[in-house]
């Protein structure tokens, strides 16, 4: 039963998120293929929480190799990008375990002010010349790593321009739910503990609210074109 969850896990559906089964196939055939030969019944239930829990520790790898690459045991473009692909399994995780059926879009800010151009432009103008030029001629890991590098120069646009009306917004949702002060990051600490202390759980509507709006704001700086946040989404 692990592993069929593991093999079922969203992201393994590279896109095809209609195709359970590593973005090619039906959850009813590979159940009723594992029956025919094994001989034994798939329990579903059991599927589903190791669905869950691979989605988690796709999460937690996620997490530690962009640790390898922050603590400087390697240093690598691609370790580091990965670091942004946490909030996948974040909103992966939320739909196994309280599922939405949509999301209110998430608009990039248009009119920068200030010196221009601005950082995000820069970024912008980088990667438009690593797309457009740099790549086209490049091959094999050169030329992965090159769009690596051009992916993660639109996280840092997308970060200047988005991630200080969401911290705000983080904050004062927070602050809302727990009833106290604080930054972002000691309401996220005392969140954590009063979720590990069973103060705080998956029928709380505010934590719900919460938790589905801070993972699509996240994606939507880190990986807006990931599959299930794309079919989520619905425009202002």
């Amino acid at each position: 039963m692990e592993d069929l969850g593991w093999l079922t896990v969203t992201s393994w559906r590279f896109g095809e998120i209609d195709k359970p089964v590593g973005g090619f196939g039906e959850l009813a055939d590979l159940f009723a293929g594992y029956k025919a030969v094994s001989g034994n019944a798939v329990n579903v239930d059991q599927v589903q929480f190791w669905q869950a829990l691979g989605t988690l520790k796709w999460g937690i790898i996620c997490l530690l190799q962009a640790f390898t690459h922050l603590s400087g045991q390697r240093r690598s473009v691609e370790l580091a990008a990965i670091g942004t692909r946490v909030s996948e399994a974040e909103i992966d995780l939320l739909q196994i375990m309280a599922p939405r059926e949509s999301l209110e879009r998430i608009e990039l800010p248009r009119n920068a002010s200030g010196c221009r151009p601005t950082a995000a432009e820069l970024a912008q103008a980088v990667a438009e010349y690593l797309n457009n030029d740099a790549i086209p001629a490049l091959d094999g890991r050169p030329a992965f790593h090159a769009k690596v590098a051009a992916n993660m120069l639109g996280v840092i646009e997308r970060q200047e321009l988005l991630s200080p009306a969401v911290y705000a917004a983080q904050t004062r949702r927070l602050q809302t739910l727990l009833g106290q002060q604080g930054s972002a990051t000691e309401l996220n600490n005392t969140l954590c503990q009063h979720i590990r202390d069973a103060k705080l759980g998956l029928d709380t509507p505010a934590l719900l609210d919460h938790l589905w709006s801070s993972t699509s704001e996240r994606l939507a700086i880190d990986q807006p074109q990931y599959a299930t946040y794309q079919r989520l989404i619905t425009p202002k």
